[in-house]
């Protein structure tokens, strides 16, 4: 997005925290528009992700819904981030829409936490590291 006039403008970022400082545009009329950096909470996991992780995070073209068949004892892996376990309960229908870098995999619950060990960096991305999983908690 760009506001003309007044000789400057305002750019959209899709990353989050990329407003640094308090940034006013002048509307005329003696009106003014302020733009100030978001809050930052450390539980927010976006905030908690390298620049790499975010930008896989966060989708970069039109995101496509995906439908699994989920049952009792099987899990929603999205990447190595977290996962969405079905512990009892009939079958039903689970639609995910998440940026298209991120894996998705369906498998187990009762050996979720060994594959997420196992493959994260490759079959569960992001992250892209194994040693990530410890930072992120």
């Amino acid at each position: 997005n760009f506001l003309r006039g007044g000789g400057g403008g305002v750019t959209v970022s899709a990353l989050p925290g990329t407003t640094l400082g308090v940034t006013e545009l002048d509307l005329g009329n003696g009106q003014s528009l302020f733009d100030t950096p978001g809050l930052i909470v450390d539980v927010q996991l976006t905030n908690r992700l390298l620049m790499e992780e975010l930008a896989a995070v966060l989708p970069q073209k039109r995101v496509e819904h995906v439908t699994y068949r989920i049952t009792a004892g099987s899990c929603v892996h999205l990447g190595a981030l977290c996962r969405v376990e079905l512990l009892e309960g009939r079958p039903f229908f689970f639609t995910i829409f998440v940026g298209n870098k991120v894996s998705v995999h369906v498998g187990k619950c009762d050996n979720a936490e060994a594959l997420r060990a196992r493959h994260t960096g490759g079959l569960l991305v992001p992250p892209f590291d194994p040693a990530r999983l410890e930072e992120l908690g």
